[in-house]
């Protein structure tokens, strides 16, 4: 059996031994505590940039869709907006012709090719 001095001299080799380990022991777990706090950061900042792409690429699709429909409802519009013209140059018109006369000229044209025009 070990006496109370030989205790007390392996207790005293034992925490002069440890001693010098509990300093840079505390330094890492300041240093661990640090590297959750940075982890736990990170995590929030990725959840909130994952949380504005997702409304950033809503937005874009909104955005695609209203500028489909608009670009429609422009073309749409310019359509509408164009008279109905048929421009024919090389016509001879007579000096006692009148406009039911060339409408009819016209039309006789178009027909002929293939292309006939409402009235």
């Amino acid at each position: 059996m070990l006496n109370d001095e030989t205790l007390k001299a392996l207790k005293k080799i034992i925490t002069d031994e440890l001693d010098p380990i509990k300093t840079p022991i505390a330094k890492i777990e300041e240093d661990m505590k640090e590297i959750k706090d940075i982890k736990k950061m990170v995590v929030d900042l990725r959840e909130e940039v994952e949380a504005q792409n997702e409304g950033h690429t809503n937005e874009i699709k909104r955005l695609k869709e209203e500028n489909e429909y608009l670009t429609q409802r422009m073309n749409a519009m310019e359509q509408y907006s164009m008279k109905p013209e048929v421009i024919m140059n090389g016509i001879k018109e007579e000096d006692d012709e009148d406009d039911d006369d060339l409408k009819k000229k016209v039309m006789e044209i178009s027909k002929s090719l293939g292309a006939p025009l409402m009235e």
